[in-house]
């Protein structure tokens, strides 16, 4: 059971980008990368090509930025896709709070959109900055540094994650709580895992079982769930006898569970699998979106991006390709508790990731 439970962790942080904060500074500019015969470049909300193929990946666009790959060597365009911080990092993340972690070598610090290192190279593992601070590793060790790079929370912590909704999840001897953007500790470690707050409950593995307390620490859902994924748009995932439904903040079964698998709502949307396809519902839990591909990812900016083997595409919210499928070496990843792979447990990836 703890074995599922971590790759719920896992699934779920990468999913969520780690944190609302993170995920949010992504820019809704109408830009999206796109692949095509193992190059990638940047589409229009139209289906039109911005940006040609030319990059070997790309990420969306954040604080005016998209994080590209040319070579082994990460770098940074602008919107009309010229190159404004040359490919020179070992490995780096998209902007979060305009900053991002760059590896050089084997450590990471931080630069400003502009490309001037804001924060030396020196750390093992460097997060996305959120809620004023960014969770680094060193060591073994995790603590919390404030964009000039003073160290603000010690490295003390077997395992840390972002802040989100104010709060952030350290470990202490094997178990979980919560501290504050002080250090101070606002629920004592005694969770076996948790995920991160989001609108203001997070999930909690209690004895086997899955639950939500509230940022007091006071368990608001009963530890009932096999697996949960945390609360967005007023819903969360949850599995219940190998189902996925959903369940709302006061613990009422919103959705039903019927679903093999399924993944956050965003945009009033959320992907769930039926019969081996993936679709889209409502937030009624109506398909919205008729089960048809072989993945799917949350819909952002308007669009949902799907793949068909290989082959992925972009579609709007009446399901109509937007960019037709093109073929590529990397297809979306479905939202199921058990793929996925989160930068969270790698050293080769900072905290916010790439991809």
């Amino acid at each position: 059971m703890i074995r599922k439970a971590l790759f719920l962790l896992v699934a779920a942080l990468a999913f969520l980008s780690c944190n609302k904060e993170a995920r949010t500074s992504r820019d809704k500019c109408g830009l999206y990368p796109i692949e095509q015969e193992g190059k990638w470049g940047f589409c229009d909300d139209k289906g039109v090509l911005v940006t040609a193929p030319q990059f070997d990946e790309a990420a969306a666009y954040c604080s005016g930025l998209a994080l590209v790959r040319v070579g082994n060597k990460y770098g940074y365009v602008d919107k009309t896709g010229k190159m404004q911080i040359n490919p020179q990092f070992d490995h780096a993340s998209s902007f979060a709070n305009d900053l991002a972690a760059v590896k050089i070598g084997t450590q990471w610090g931080y630069i400003e959109p502009g490309g001037k290192v804001s924060v030396n190279p020196q750390y093992d593992i460097a997060g996305d900055f959120a809620g004023g601070l960014a969770r680094v590793c060193a060591a073994s060790r995790w603590g919390f540094i404030n964009p000039d790079g003073k160290m603000v929370i010690n490295m003390q912590y077997e395992n840390a994650f972002d802040f989100s909704g104010g709060l952030a999840a350290v470990r202490t001897e094997g178990k979980w709580g919560f501290v504050d953007n002080t250090g101070k500790s606002v629920i004592v470690p005694q969770y076996d895992l948790v995920l991160p707050f989001s609108e203001n409950l997070a999930a909690v593995h209690i004895s086997g079982k899955w639950g939500f307390i509230d940022t007091k620490g006071a368990l608001v859902i009963q530890p009932q769930f096999d697996q949960a994924f945390p609360f967005v748009q007023g819903r969360a995932a949850v599995l219940v006898s190998g189902k996925w439904g959903y369940v709302a903040p006061d613990g009422k079964m919103d959705v039903t569970p019927q679903f093999e698998q399924a993944g956050i709502f965003s945009e009033d949307l959320a992907a769930v699998q039926v019969g081996g396809k993936y679709g889209y519902i409502d937030q009624s839990g109506k398909l919205a979106i008729i089960p048809q591909f072989d993945a799917a990812e949350d819909f952002f900016d308007g669009l949902g991006r799907v793949a068909l083997g290989k082959k992925h595409g972009y579609i709007g919210p009446d399901g109509k390709y937007v960019w037709n499928p093109t073929d590529g070496a990397r297809a979306p990843a479905p939202p199921p508790p058990s793929s996925r792979p989160s930068s969270h447990t790698s050293s080769e990836e900072s905290g916010g990731g790439a991809w």
